[in-house]
Formats: C-alpha cells, structure tokens, sequence
C-alpha cells in the first residue's frame, strides 16, 4: 500500500467489500474522511449510498491519510461517487494548493515521486513491471515477469510497496499501480517486454494444466486458473493482437476446458 510510500505513516482501518454501510462509520478510515469533509462543508451527513462511496475510496487508497484528507476536501464541489470516479481516473485528482505542507504532501505524485528516488535500480524495474499486473498475483508470475530475484520482492514488500496475501500471493494497491504503469509507458520497449513476458508466462501456464483439467486434480487446478483469470485473459487478448500463434495452439485447450468447465461460456466467447 501507501504506508512506505508517504513515509512510513500509519494506515487507518478501512471497511472491507460488503461491510454495511451503517457499519463503515466505525472505521478509522471513515471518521477520517469524515472529519476532513466537514472542515469544508460543516453540514456534510451522508447518505448511505454516499457511506457506500466513502467506503470504497478508502479502500482504494487502503486508509492513507493523507489521500483521504485529499479526497474529503472535494466534497465542498462533488458529491462522493464523483470523488470516486476521479480517483480511479487519475491519482493526479488528489492534490491540494492549501499553504504549510511540505512539497511532498501536496500531491500522492509528490508523494511516488519522493518514494521512487528512495529505490535502487532493481526496484524501480520490478515495480514498473509488476504494473502489468491487474489483481493478485503468485511471486512465481511476479519473478518471471519482472526478471528481479525473490529478495527485491521481498525489498518492496517490506517498504509496503506490494502487499502480500494469503497463500503467498501479492499485489500492488492500484492507485501506485497508476504511476507504475506511466514509468513502464515512458520506455515502449521495456512495456511491450513486460506484457510478452506476462502473455507467455500465463500462456505456458494453460498448457500445463491442460492435462490437470482432465484428471484427478481437475479442481484444484480450476481453483488456481481461477484466481489468475484476469491474466489469463491479458495473456490470450495480448497474444491473438500480436499473432503469436504457436503459444496460443498450445494454450487453447486449457483455456477452452477452464471456461467450460467454470461455465463461463459468454466470456470465453468473447476470447475467440
């Protein structure tokens, strides 16, 4: 998450997906915003659609302060769905012109900015190319695809740059996924490397569960594709516009069998 990122700050407890909107107000995260948007708007009592927003911005930014007290300032010209809306667009949205904060904490891009001076070159090459990444993923993809060794993962998580789950899996909070993802588009070369580099990890990864699918661990092999399809569907899209047919002949079955069998036919439809 943010926490490395703004300097080791502490972040607030945030309402998970399905939390009761009546519930969210018990979270730190909440009150945050709260407090924030009724310095500028001292009448400001949410709704509880308006609850449901606020809840998913702080998840968004997983309890940053200092993104949260960024966001409620908005609430004076939008309302919180619309805060929501520019976020997601753009981490440039949160910004602020207020006199008497450091440069630094004028903007989550002064913010990257001054954390991405603080890494070594190795860093600063796994976090471009784990912006790749949409959702979780296993530190087996993120090696591969990075070409960084275990212990510079291990480096960012630490510095909470990627946040690690259960079952050895790991993600990058999308908001600094964003800036990730604008280093990567600066060097064409280095992008179209990453995502040929994810297109054919994912595609070799059909092809071994192929035989999987048709035996005795069929489930726990839908289990693990399921929780990669996203990538799934990165890898064969990137791979069918560049005409990579060879690793497409030996991922089709896999792939083929992962939709039937999960039933999700309208989606594999759309892959053809």
């Amino acid at each position: 998450g943010l926490g490395a990122a703004v300097g080791l700050v502490l972040l607030l407890p945030f309402p998970e997906f399905g939390t009761p909107s009546g519930k969210s107000r018990e979270y730190g995260a909440v009150q945050l915003f709260l407090q924030g948007a009724r310095r500028v708007r001292p009448d400001f009592d949410p709704r509880p659609e308006g609850l449901r927003a606020i809840a998913r911005i702080c998840r968004l930014v997983e309890g940053n302060p200092l993104a949260l007290e960024l966001a409620s300032a908005w609430v004076r010209v939008l309302d919180c769905a619309d805060i929501l809306k520019e976020i997601k667009a753009s981490f440039d949205f949160l910004a602020t012109h207020a006199p008497g904060l450091p440069p630094r904490h004028h903007s989550l891009r002064a913010v990257f900015e001054h954390s991405w001076t603080l890494l070594n070159e190795e860093e600063r090459r796994a976090l471009r190319r784990l912006a790749v990444f949409r959702g979780s993923f296993d530190s087996e993809a993120a090696r591969d695809i990075t070409a960084v060794p275990l212990p510079v993962l291990k480096a960012l998580a630490e510095k909470s740059l990627l946040r690690r789950q259960a079952e050895g899996r790991f993600e990058i909070q999308e908001i600094l996924r964003q800036y990730a993802m604008e280093r990567l588009l600066a060097d064409p070369e280095e992008e179209r490397a990453a995502r040929a580099a994810l297109a054919r990890h994912y595609l070799e990864r059909l092809a071994r569960h192929e035989q999987a699918l048709k035996g005795p661990r069929q489930k726990a092999s839908l289990r693990a594709l399921a929780a990669d399809v996203e990538h799934l569907r990165a890898a064969w899209l990137w791979a069918a516009r560049h005409h990579c047919a060879a690793p497409m002949r030996k991922a089709f079955l896999g792939l083929f069998l992962f939709y039937d069998m999960r039933s999700r036919f309208l989606e594999g439809g759309e892959m053809c």
